[in-house]
């Protein structure tokens, strides 16, 4: 099963191995995990573990995808069919078409998602539509744009905006984000959004 699960997006939760020793094993009944009418339904205590199995399974994906340190792997689609992989040096093509794009020396790229914690669908809309709106109250125009993991499997409604790099931390923090991407110079910037200080980690932060 683990071998057909593509893309990586898939996530197999190994349900057999944790009820193992609850089912006909157990000699006390009412300590199974299984409904004492059918074996092959879970009681409400084997409801309860197949439930912990599944978010601590989504618990782990979040705290991956949400650690900065992956922040570097992250994958840039523009709607003009743009594909900026940060793990890589920037082309010289890369920044023409980002000039194209984006025509200011720099610019920065916020999301307003699932700031530290994974929410629903429709609560990101929302905060996306938020942050749009924000922009443009502020005289910029939001430039659409999804930050992704490197496998797909995680992807940020973001944009891209001509704001000044304070404004857009200060942005970042309202929306409960970690960093910005600062674009200035030619490359792209990891900005922390703390407001102790804005430690700037230039990308790729290893160069393939």
């Amino acid at each position: 099963m683990e071998a057909l699960s593509d893309p990586p997006a898939v996530r197999i939760v190994p349900i057999h191995d944790h009820f193992l020793g609850h089912g006909l094993a157990e000699p006390d009944p009412d300590a199974r995990w299984y409904w004492r009418h059918s074996i092959i339904e879970p009681s409400a205590r084997g409801a309860s573990e197949v439930r912990r199995l599944w978010l601590e399974s989504l618990d782990y994906e979040v705290t991956v995808s949400h650690r900065p340190d992956r922040y570097p792997e992250t994958v840039l689609h523009f709607a003009s069919g743009l594909r900026v992989d940060l793990r890589a040096p920037l082309t010289p093509d890369d920044r023409e078409a980002l000039a194209d794009i984006a025509p200011h020396e720099t610019f920065a790229v916020i999301t307003a998602s699932n700031p530290g914690r994974r929410l629903e669908d429709l609560e990101n809309n929302r905060r996306r539509d938020e942050l749009s709106k924000e922009i443009g109250r502020r005289g910029a125009s939001p430039i659409p744009v999804k930050g992704c993991s490197p496998d797909g499997a995680h992807c940020e409604d973001s944009f891209c905006v001509d704001l000044p790099k304070d404004e857009s931390l200060a942005l970042a923090r309202r929306f409960g984000q970690e960093a910005i991407f600062w674009y200035h110079g030619g490359a792209f910037w990891l900005v922390a959004a703390r407001e102790n200080g804005s430690e700037a980690m230039r990308l790729p932060s290893v160069p393939r």
